[in-house]
């Protein structure tokens, strides 16, 4: 609490004559305000507990307390003041004051005795300053004044002396009150007043204890100190806690639910991975922490062990929804690996955002083995292994993933928006892809492949779609010479836009590694797909497969292709064509249409599933194109005019 003394020793108030005043009236006010319109509350005590009302008579110049002098105290620093004769004359007045006094801070504290017979004397829990009309004292309720019934000596800070016994069972209340120096207030006692309508005050030492610092409980920031304890002390101090500038040490530091852990900056705060077998932090909920909701650990960043083995920042989740809306955004340099999210269970890792910033990674920069609903943002660089984010989750965004490694999902019905690969930095992966897609339902929008020659020749492929993955758009800007477009599996997907594309092959081969034989992915194209196209060819709108090998000789088209380029360089020989594969049968008035770059002199049609294919020509002509559709009715294959 803070009290202003206004009273003895000062001021004495005078009247015109010089004397004393008596009988005179003071009004205590807001500063710069009218004393008489806009009062201050003032008390009798320090403790700021016996109010005096105004206007405040006079006697012998001081105030007059039940016919005594006192003192007057109000928790105001500032104040007006007026003064008046008992004749309603102003004999002093002040806009704005402090008083000689200046501001007088005190830390009070209470407690209560009860007498044995006859006690004179009593020690306090609670120290006071001897002589600085610190302590008040009451028996029984009644002020112990000077010239009361009971009269004391203050023997020491913590023992009062009475002068004469009191009886059995009688109440003594110490009021003690311990005068701060430097201006220093009890942050309790000072209050806080919030802006805006409706606020409610409170203190200053509420309003402070809203957020704790890591300083608060020992944190040294020095990079070398284990500051460990201070994070944890400072958790289970506040759900709020804040990390000032600085360098702090810690070891697997596990974060609890619903806290707030927030830094002076990503630059500023630095969190370093002490130790290199353990995460600096570990987000784990199990059996032990139960969920982890609402966490929010933000504004700092992260450096890792220089020998570390394990990721800079752990989020395991086990069983549904163990951590779940929370908020990630953070940076981490130079570490085994920045982030690693283990959420095997469906639904671990649930409705989360994570924005990250990594560089310079030894091993995969983010492995996600998990989650749902979830919000991702990357950019990272330098990935030395080459693999940037390897990712396994459920209906995921990211609305952002820059990096100059793969990008590799294995999950389903995942959405990247914009994802782009801008260099290549670490370890060649040249039977792979920049972008590895072995999930269901892959959606990739406006995927960017830049490499230089050196990093294009790092990789095999710019993409490898997955079972129905879409690919909108995709750009391609590579060395021509050593990156195929798409790569790998045979499944479904589908192509939409035009994209651009700087590989040599426009859509490549697929091998199947046993007997030599070609088998053509089933891509659907929609939309103006023709950089993606060595002819200008009509594709019939739907499915095309299209090969360019000088090789392939044996080539197997899958239901519902629309169309079968064939780019090859020179005249070929004998090209096999096997329509559908065995027990597959066509589908009912599909249509495929045939177009070769060069002759073809022995084209050989055939049908595992048993299709009359005789209307089929036998060769094919440079430069020409022609379609057959089936009818299921008759089992056979008819040109189209």
């Amino acid at each position: 609490m803070s009290a202003l003394s206004i009273t003895p020793p000062f001021p004495t108030f005078a009247g015109k004559d010089g004397l004393p005043l008596e009988d005179g009236y003071i009004w205590l006010g807001s500063a710069n305000q009218n004393p008489q319109t806009n009062p201050l509350v003032a008390y009798w005590d320090e403790t700021l507990t016996q109010i005096a009302q105004q206007p405040i008579r006079t006697l012998g110049g001081y105030p007059a307390y039940s016919g005594t002098p006192a003192r007057l105290f109000i928790s105001a620093a500032v104040y007006s003041i007026l003064v008046q004769d008992k004749n309603g004359n102003t004999v002093y007045t002040s806009p704005s004051n402090t008083g000689p006094s200046t501001f007088v801070n005190f830390s009070v504290s209470e407690e209560v005795q009860v007498a044995t017979a006859g006690q004179t004397v009593f020690t306090l829990a609670n120290t006071y300053t001897p002589g600085t009309n610190s302590l008040t004292v009451y028996v029984d309720g009644v002020n112990q004044y000077d010239g009361a019934q009971y009269s004391f000596v203050e023997t020491s800070g913590d023992t009062v002396t009475f002068t004469s016994g009191l009886h059995v069972g009688a109440l003594v209340k110490f009021s003690t009150a311990i005068q701060l120096s430097g201006g220093v207030a009890d942050a309790s006692q000072v209050t806080y007043v919030p802006a805006g309508t409706g606020a409610v005050v409170t203190n200053v030492q509420t309003k402070l204890r809203e957020t704790v610092s890591v300083k608060d409980f020992g944190a040294v920031g020095d990079g070398v100190t284990d500051d460990t304890a201070a994070f944890v002390a400072a958790q289970a101090a506040s759900k709020n806690v804040y990390i000032p500038e600085g360098r702090y040490s810690i070891d697997n530091l596990r974060i609890q639910t619903l806290v707030s852990l927030i830094g002076s900056g990503k630059g500023s705060t630095i969190l370093v991975q002490r130790t290199a077998g353990n995460p600096a932090i570990n987000c784990t909920s199990d059996i032990d922490t139960n969920q982890l909701n609402m966490l929010n650990l933000s504004e700092f960043g992260v450096e890792g062990h220089p020998s570390a083995t394990v990721t800079a920042v752990l989020i395991a989740c086990y069983g549904p929804y163990a951590v779940y809306r929370s908020n990630f955004d953070f940076n981490v340099v130079s570490s085994f690996r920045a982030l690693e999210i283990q959420a095997a269970d469906a639904g671990a890792f649930f409705n989360c955002s994570v924005k990250l910033n990594s560089v310079l990674t030894t091993d995969t920069s983010v492995l996600i083995t998990g989650g749902v609903y979830n919000t991702y943002d990357f950019f990272i660089i330098l990935s030395s292994n080459g693999r940037a984010v390897s990712h396994a989750g459920f209906n995921n965004t990211f609305i952002r993933c820059v990096t100059e490694g793969q990008i590799a999902s294995s999950g389903q019905n995942d959405l990247f928006l914009n994802p782009t690969i801008e260099a290549w930095t670490g370890t060649a992966l040249p039977l792979e892809a920049g972008f590895n897609l072995s999930g269901f339902s892959q959606n990739l929008i406006n995927p960017t492949l830049i490499l230089d020659p050196t990093s294009s020749a790092k990789i095999g492929a710019a993409i490898q779609p997955g079972s129905e993955s879409i690919i909108n758009s995709p750009n391609f800007l590579v060395d021509p010479a050593l990156v195929t477009p798409f790569y790998g599996t045979a499944f479904k997907w589908t192509l939409i836009g035009q994209g651009r594309n700087q590989c040599a092959d426009k859509m490549e081969v697929v091998y199947n590694g046993t007997d030599g034989s070609r088998d053509l992915r089933n891509v659907t194209l929609v939309g103006d797909c023709s950089a993606f196209t060595t002819q200008g060819v009509s594709h019939g709108g739907k499915v095309i497969q299209y090969i360019n090998d000088a090789n392939g000789y044996n080539i197997t088209a899958f239901n519902n292709t629309d169309a079968l380029i064939l780019d090859y360089a020179s005249t070929v020989a004998v090209v096999n064509l096997n329509l559908s594969t065995a027990g597959s049968p066509p589908l009912n008035n599909q249509t495929i249409s045939i177009y070769s770059e060069n002759t073809v002199t022995s084209l050989a049609i055939a049908s595992p599933y048993g299709s009359d294919v005789t209307l089929f020509p036998s060769t094919i002509s440079a430069g020409e194109k022609f379609s057959y559709v089936y009818y299921i009715t008759t089992n056979k294959w008819y040109p189209v005019a």
